[in-house]
């Protein structure tokens, strides 16, 4: 018998061969109504929910097979480690296309049922040790809140590392952003822009004596403005721009920044 379904919602998107699917295996599930969200970051913040209890899938080809793989909402999917794990010699995401043609869904509403999808799922082991964990099913406005242990047992899920906490590589990338800013700055120092902008603003100074502090504090918004709008877009530095692109952005950014600092002195 089916022990507990919950539905809070009035107008369900959930594709109704979902819920009946988790109905017949008797599994216990909350529906959750929410406003279109499209990523789990996303997802998380409309629920007030921790990243680590969001659950994310996705569709990779793994030597031409496709493989689900769920991860925690603050993971990134690790091609390589999902490459280890199946001792694959070429593994990529699946794009749009394969998506709708495999599982008739569109990237971002992805389920983890490979009953119904009849595609293996790979499970990360961070996700697997929470007790509970939302998940998307074919909506984008509506999610599913069930047991991972159950959702292990229901699927066979193959457990594994699969991805890598984005934290780690939001930071790597904030330091390469301040890295690039701070080199920008220093360029922009020796070339005399900041000069010809301090002598205007009657702030008169050598491009080579400019204080330290001037440049800490130029360099600090500039890493302010850079990076968020870089670290916004939940990509390390280099997926989203080179570092000439960064350094040419940053000069700009000095240009305008400093002078109202040294107007204050």
């Amino acid at each position: 018998m089916f022990s507990c379904f919950y539905i809070f919602i009035n107008n369900m998107a959930i594709p109704k061969k979902i819920l009946n699917y988790l109905e017949k295996n008797n599994i216990e599930v909350k529906v959750i109504g929410h406003k279109k969200v499209y990523t789990s970051h996303d997802l998380a913040a409309t629920l007030d929910k921790k990243l680590d209890k969001i659950g994310k899938s996705l569709l990779v080809k793994a030597d031409g097979k496709s493989y689900l793989v769920l991860v925690p909402g603050h993971y990134a999917l690790d091609l390589n480690k999902v490459k280890k794990e199946l001792k694959a010699k070429k593994v990529e995401l699946a794009n749009e296309r394969h998506i709708k043609k495999l599982l008739d869904m569109k990237p971002g509403a992805l389920h983890p049922f490979s009953g119904i999808s009849k595609v293996q799922l790979l499970l990360d082991k961070t996700l697997a040790k929470a007790q509970k964990a939302v998940i998307r099913a074919g909506s984008f406005t509506e999610s599913l809140e069930m047991k991972v242990k159950d959702l292990n047992k229901l699927e066979n899920a193959t457990l594994g590392d699969f991805g890598k906490e984005m934290k780690k590589q939001a930071k790597k990338g904030a330091k390469k952003v301040k890295a690039v800013a701070k080199q920008a700055v220093r360029k922009s120092l020796k070339q005399g822009y900041l000069k010809k902008v301090a002598n205007k603003a009657g702030v008169k100074v050598k491009a080579t004596k400019i204080p330290k502090k001037t440049v800490k504090k130029a360099v600090k918004k500039v890493v302010k403005k850079v990076a968020k709008k870089v670290l916004a877009k939940k990509k390390v530095v280099k997926q989203v721009m080179s570092k000439k692109q960064v350094a040419k952005k940053t000069v700009k950014k000095v240009n305008s920044k400093v002078p109202a600092i040294l107007r204050k002195k």
